[in-house]
């Protein structure tokens, strides 16, 4: 079985489906087989994807037409035993699909943006990956910096107060991604910030925050 990374977010514009996009194409740039699960019920993120031609969105993005738990966990099993990475866009809400992703994930991903309604909403979302997690020795929760203001004093000092708030969790702090024109305009022309900006910062960052999960997969 592919390892399986799921993204909790409580609300929305918390950065998820920014961060499944990025890291699903990392990973197929990287020579992996990946799939990548939108269970938005607007399916957003194929939205995204089909805005692209021909680009890695288009070839790794499954928009999960389900709402039913057993059905999705099936659907899950299935494509995990077919991939090496199984990447789970959680629609925002934590909706009975979310649990059922965090319960099957190796890496329970929480994307934090710098502001208190984002990380009260975070911590609604590490009580589902909580709970999905519990007593499985093969999985982690995450906590990922999103939308970061670089060079301010917000962007020194989050990192440490989420180590520190999450630490009795276990809870991993992942590498930040920063808010930068790239990222939106890679999502208006259907495509991943690489495929923009190959060699540019935010592309930088995507890639180091791929590797970090990828050292916390089983």
């Amino acid at each position: 079985m592919g390892g399986i990374v799921a993204l909790l977010t409580h609300k929305g514009g918390s950065g998820g489906s920014t961060i499944a996009a990025n890291i699903g194409a990392e990973w197929y740039a990287r020579g992996r087989s990946v799939r990548v699960l939108d269970c938005d019920p607007q399916h957003s993120l194929a939205v995204w994807a089909g805005l692209g031609e021909g680009g890695a969105l288009q070839a790794i993005v499954e928009p999960v037409e389900t709402q039913q738990s057993d059905a999705f966990r099936s659907l899950v099993e299935r494509i995990a035993a077919e991939v090496d990475r199984l990447v789970i866009d959680c629609s925002p809400g934590l909706d009975p699909l979310a649990l059922q992703a965090a319960s099957l994930a190796h890496v329970v991903v929480i994307p934090v943006r710098q502001s208190l309604l984002d990380l009260s909403a975070a911590l609604d979302a590490l009580e589902v990956a909580l709970v999905g997690v519990r007593g499985r020795r093969d999985a982690c929760i995450t906590i990922a910096p999103s939308a970061k203001l670089p060079h301010t004093q917000l962007d020194r000092e989050l990192p440490d107060q989420l180590a520190q708030l999450w630490k009795e969790h276990g809870v991993h702090v992942l590498p930040a991604v920063s808010a930068r024109i790239v990222v939106a305009e890679a999502a208006l022309s259907g495509q991943a910030v690489r495929e923009v900006e190959p060699d540019g910062p935010s592309a930088r960052e995507f890639a180091a925050l791929t590797d970090a999960v990828e050292a916390l997969l089983p």
